[in-house]
């Protein structure tokens, strides 16, 4: 089995019998630094601390790369000698014996002229599709490169794009079904990337899901605050530094603050978010604007209760104002939202609701009425989908948002569930749909919003819509 990555080889007794060399690892006390993320100036020459360092043969300690945590940006590892360097520490018996063909492939690979070297078939193992189920993660791509030189070439440039459009394909929350097609939310300007930034956007692709940033690009999309596809460029992920800075940072947090650059809103202002150590602002880099991640809650406070660490409540006082046509602040203590990912969608639906013409109905209604559906809808996890919905969110605990439509539809439509005092709650439905007829009930008016409401509301429906009492 390859040390590396459990690949079955061929017998180490067959190639030592076939060529009649057998190939040891050599590793220098220096190596367990080659593999941590040295500076390119670092893998070109000798620096002053390898100079220093004993030549007595010690073995090192298992590599286990950090190649995406240090240096600048993304950068990955970069290793100080050519050919494979796999540690004696790390194997048994058996493993050194697959090592040795390992380098021993490698050696003879490297000896040949270039233009008459044939690929053994050993490399067929790191390309190709196979690839993403031979490495499960970016950390066994990186591991590779840093203890393999000459496996950097299978894993370069074009392995890396193929690998990205992979891992980003795999991202059922950056898909929609639209009109029977499949539509991607979000792509990489891969062609543009250079091996770092591949690793880079592999690394963030392979991180964790996607689910909450899609529904926040799916909304901003239909509010008109960006086009699908979303494109990430490479300064959108360089605005991490490292893969230690992305990772420290809530997920969803991290996300948006690459792709919060792409929302535009009508006073040419984006959802971008400005971060000055753990300070946190959003849309204008002022304090007024500061956007407090994680806020202490009550024990019983119901974002607190149901708080999600990779997409944790949020805090802010942000508002859109009309009359200034420009964000603002508030005064007081603000608003709290029910994670990062219910920040940024009530972002865009402020927004568009102060910009658009909105057709709407409300009612108050008896918060136990249908079997207590209300009720229901403002006391259980603000993060649980809802049947008919295409995203919800939480905002100000006693307010929900139910969004009705999505990549499908041609308008906007949610509703706004709100306490209102005396176990009453607010029902409004609004919406973008144009109307079918001048005069009548909203429900005739606005045929597709009244029936995607219904299958929300459930039995509040007919009390909303119907007049039952």
């Amino acid at each position: 089995m390859c040390p590396l990555t459990g690949t079955r080889l061929l017998r180490a007794d067959r190639c030592s019998q076939a060529s009649g060399v057998r190939a040891r690892t050599r590793v220098n006390k220096g190596e367990d630094a080659a593999v941590s993320g040295l500076n390119e100036d670092d893998a070109a020459g000798t620096t002053p601390e390898r100079a220093a360092q004993p030549s007595g043969g010690q073995r090192t300690k298992p590599i286990e790369p950090e190649g995406l945590t240090r240096g600048k940006g993304f950068l990955p590892y970069n290793p100080t000698r050519e050919g494979a360097k796999i540690s004696d520490a790390s194997l048994g018996d058996a493993a050194r014996a697959d090592a040795a063909v390992v380098e021993h492939i490698i050696a003879n690979q490297m000896q040949q002229p270039h233009q008459d070297r044939e690929q053994h078939p050993f490399s067929y193992i790191f390309v190709g599709r196979r690839t993403y189920y031979l490495l499960s993660s970016i950390k066994d791509i990186l591991r590779l490169r840093a203890t393999c030189t000459w496996l950097r070439g299978l894993l370069g440039a074009a392995q890396l794009r193929d690998r990205l459009r992979h891992s980003l394909g795999s991202q059922e929350g950056l898909r929609r079904a639209v009109n029977g097609q499949q539509v991607q939310l979000l792509r990489f300007d891969d062609d543009q990337f250079g091996v770092h930034d591949l690793l880079a956007a592999v690394c963030v692709m392979e991180e964790g899901e996607w689910v909450e940033m899609g529904e926040v690009i799916e909304l901003a999309a239909q509010c008109g605050n960006c086009e699908l596809p979303v494109i990430l460029t490479a300064d959108d992920i360089n605005t991490h530094a490292n893969k230690t800075a992305y990772v420290s940072a809530p997920r969803v947090l991290a996300q948006l603050k690459m792709v919060g650059r792409h929302v535009r809103f009508s006073d040419d202002s984006c959802l971008q978010l400005f971060q000055h150590g753990n300070d946190w602002r959003a849309i204008t880099d002022e304090p007024g604007f500061r956007v407090e991640v994680d806020p202490p809650l009550p024990a019983g406070h119901l974002y607190q209760q149901y708080r999600q660490p990779h997409d944790p409540p949020v805090r802010e006082r942000i508002y859109y104002s009309p009359a200034n046509a420009r964000w603002m602040s508030t005064g007081g203590p603000g608003y709290t939202e029910a994670s990062v990912s219910s920040f940024a969608k009530f972002m865009v639906l402020d927004h568009f609701n102060k910009t658009h013409q909105i057709n709407d109905q409300s009612i108050i209604l008896n918060r136990y009425v249908g079997g207590g559906r209300l009720d229901g809808l403002l006391t259980e996890s603000p993060h649980t989908p809802v049947a008919g919905c295409t995203t919800t969110l939480g905002w100000g605990v006693d307010v929900r948002f139910l969004v009705l439509t999505g990549s499908n539809h041609s308008f906007a439509a949610w509703i706004d569930i709100r306490r209102s005092g005396n176990n009453n709650v607010g029902v409004r439905v609004r919406t973008t749909e144009a109307a079918v007829c001048g005069s009548g009930p909203f429900k005739h008016r606005f045929p597709v919003t009244t029936q995607l409401a219904r299958v929300a509301l459930r039995a509040v429906a007919p009390y909303a819509f119907d007049g039952q009492v």
